[in-house]
């Protein structure tokens, strides 16, 4: 008999052992042709450009399919409409806020840290692009320290860490740069001699504001408003690599550890978050008086989404028989998922998460064969032929 994992995508609030009863599964999902997304597109500013799939070549397209919860549904509902259904994304975010009372907690934003690897990159970046019309302030980084693969293989061998200081901020108003006052950045190329237009086999898309420099978001933040709510979304990238962790980054990025609503991890654990005090402090109420800031002695939704990717990865195997990467830079292949794609699927699971106040996600997937692994695939391209400084980045 083959061992089966239960593995859990873990929602709960930190220091309260309440069980919230509802479950959402992934076991009973796969993946659905459907037509294009139109979303957003290779133009978004906030994707890294690596990740773009502009004239994918491939039929159906990448942007084609989506994950349904359910196969055996007749015209299968998504994510996406199990998100409208509850009231749209940030619907359920208001009840996060770890509020002091409501008319503190309704003066405040809610804040939302993802930190994680380039895969969680991507859902921090799908979010940020898909409601772009909303985005009011954008900051991400102008330089900062080198984070491919030849720098992680120093790191494992030294641990010497960055610094928080190398990365030089810059803040973008969005309001401006919709009415043709700021000049935009691109996010992306991050190294080696590749240029803007590597990354587009079609040239920089038409109609679009070309950049005259380009950007990083290892570190980085963005602001919405959606409706009277206003939701502050925060990104590290691999936090432990970063000297002191999570919180040095968030200071920079004006954020202090009892401010966090929900925090979403693929390493929850003291090695991701780089020490058990990021826990700890997530679990303690703020020192701060209520009229100072909002915060109580609930602690921050913690969401663990480090078995999504692979679960996902798994089922398109099953369902389509291959993977799909970005396919489409000119001098590079790339090992991430196209935008937009997968990783909106991942950002509807996440809000159907949310807005189901679910306790955890269960896909009940074979262990054996189900590691993360890269989006393109030497057996279906014909070769591999993406850099390693666009693997790890």
């Amino acid at each position: 008999m083959r061992r089966r994992s239960a593995s859990l995508l873990f929602l709960y609030r930190m220091g309260h052992g309440r069980q919230l009863p509802e479950v959402l599964s992934l076991a009973h999902g796969g993946w659905v042709q459907r037509s294009e997304r139109h979303d957003y597109n290779a133009s978004c500013w906030l994707m890294d450009a690596r990740y773009n799939c502009q004239n994918d070549p491939r039929v159906p397209a990448a942007s084609a399919w989506r994950h349904v919860p359910n196969l055996n549904v007749t015209h299968g509902v998504t994510w996406r409409d199990v998100v409208d259904s509850h009231g749209g994304a940030f619907a359920g975010l208001q009840e996060l806020r770890r509020s002091c009372g409501r008319e503190i907690a309704n003066e405040r934003a809610i804040n939302v840290v993802i930190v994680g690897c380039s895969y969680l990159r991507q859902v921090y970046e799908a979010i940020s692009c898909r409601w772009f019309d909303l985005v009011t302030r954008v900051t991400v980084h102008s330089r900062g320290p080198r984070m491919d693969k030849a720098w992680l293989k120093k790191y494992r061998r030294r641990r010497s860490a960055h610094n928080v200081s190398a990365f030089a901020l810059l803040s973008l108003d969005t309001g401006l740069i919709k009415r043709g006052q700021q000049q935009v950045c691109q996010i992306g190329p991050t190294g080696g001699n590749l240029t803007l237009d590597s990354y587009y086999v079609g040239g920089y898309p038409q109609g679009a504001t070309r950049p005259r420099r380009t950007c990083e978001d290892n570190i980085g933040s963005f602001e919405l408003v959606w409706r009277n709510l206003t939701v502050r979304f925060y990104y590290a990238f691999r936090a432990r690599f970063t000297a002191g962790g999570l919180p040095p980054i968030l200071d920079t990025l004006g954020l202090q550890l009892s401010e966090i609503d929900l925090i979403v991890c693929d390493t929850c654990g003291p090695d991701g978050l780089h020490d058990a005090s990021v826990l700890r402090n997530l679990n303690r109420a703020s020192p701060i008086p209520c009229h100072q800031r909002s915060g109580d002695q609930r602690g921050a939704v913690l969401i663990d989404f480090s078995t999504v990717r692979q679960t996902l990865q798994a089922q398109m195997r099953r369902d389509i028989g291959h993977l799909y990467g970005a396919t489409n830079g000119v001098k590079i292949n790339d090992g991430h998922p196209c935008m937009p794609g997968i990783p909106d699927d991942e950002v509807d699971i996440l809000f159907s998460t949310l807005l189901t106040k679910s306790r955890h996600i269960d896909h009940n997937l074979p262990a054996d064969g189900y590691s993360a692994r890269f989006w393109n695939e030497t057996d279906l391209y014909g070769t591999s032929n993406y850099t390693e400084i666009e693997q790890f980045s």
